[in-house]
């Protein structure tokens, strides 16, 4: 966690064993949120470059005052070349979906095949 805030990081291993040090991800600028799952992988035809879908908690957001706790997860778009520093575009790439009743529920996640 930095600054109480979920987020992204980077480790590597040849042997599932032994680790390197943990890197945090650099999103430059733009304003901290929480990240889960990063499902980065490498772009098919360009392999140099990472993308990821990863799911973004918004708490300042809450879509039912009936919902006991604040906060709706969209998937958004990320793009690297190293997997530390990522340009992360601030617009929702995936929204919890068309009925309004998902927009009370924090599981947007994604998954690749």
């Amino acid at each position: 966690m930095l600054q109480g805030v979920r987020s992204i990081i980077k480790t590597t291993s040849k042997d599932l064993l032994n680790w390197s040090e943990q890197v945090p991800a650099d999103f430059g600028d733009t304003p901290l949120e929480n990240f889960y799952v990063s499902a980065a992988h490498p772009y098919f035809r360009a392999p140099h470059i990472l993308l990821g879908v990863p799911k973004c908690l918004v708490k300042r957001r809450k879509y039912h005052s009936d919902v006991p706790h604040p906060g709706i997860s969209d998937g958004i778009f990320m793009s690297s070349r190293d997997g530390v520093h990522w340009r992360r575009f601030m617009e929702a790439f995936i929204r919890p979906g068309r009925d309004e009743r998902n927009w009370i529920h924090r599981t947007t996640f994604t998954a690749r095949e």
